[in-house]
């Protein structure tokens, strides 16, 4: 059997050679890759224990928000446990083992304080309803980042 051979590398062009557009100009170092995209599913645990609420902002509900329930496991390690998205009418629901859980919100254009997010204790069979508050952001931030060149 013949040995492989690596690819041979061509010039820069806006095309690889199976069509796919490049996210990257093409160097002779570089492979050139394609975007893929895949849908990640997930159930909803089977467990009794509920955490639900909506996420607002003043007296208005904060659709589409990003919700996590959050352990603390000793110390400032905090591990995010188990996430979801609110619903178009900001409200979410959260089904979880019996334990002691932070609930967060976020949400583009909006800021939350960590102190204030609540804790819960989930007991067995229980249902927790809570209520996530975020506020509006004033300003934004933009992040520039640059790298210089390393001489030794």
């Amino acid at each position: 059997m013949g040995r492989l051979q690596p690819p041979s590398i061509s010039p820069p062009r806006q095309t690889s050679p199976r069509g796919c557009q490049l996210h990257f100009p093409l160097q002779q170092s570089v492979k050139p890759f394609c975007s893929h995209q895949s849908h990640l599913y997930v159930n909803s645990q089977p467990y009794n224990q509920v955490i639900q609420g909506a996420v607002v902002c003043g007296s208005t509900n904060v659709p589409n928000a990003y919700v996590a329930l959050v352990e603390n496991s000793g110390g400032n390690v905090q591990i995010v446990v188990l996430g979801t998205t609110a619903d178009s009418n900001g409200n979410y629901s959260l089904r979880a083992l019996p334990g002691v859980y932070q609930v967060m919100a976020f949400h583009s254009g909006y800021v939350g304080s960590l102190p204030n997010f609540p804790v819960v204790t989930l007991q067995t069979n229980a249902t927790v309803t809570t209520n996530l508050n975020l506020i509006a952001a004033t300003t934004t931030m933009r992040a520039v980042s640059w790298t210089a060149p390393i001489r030794w």
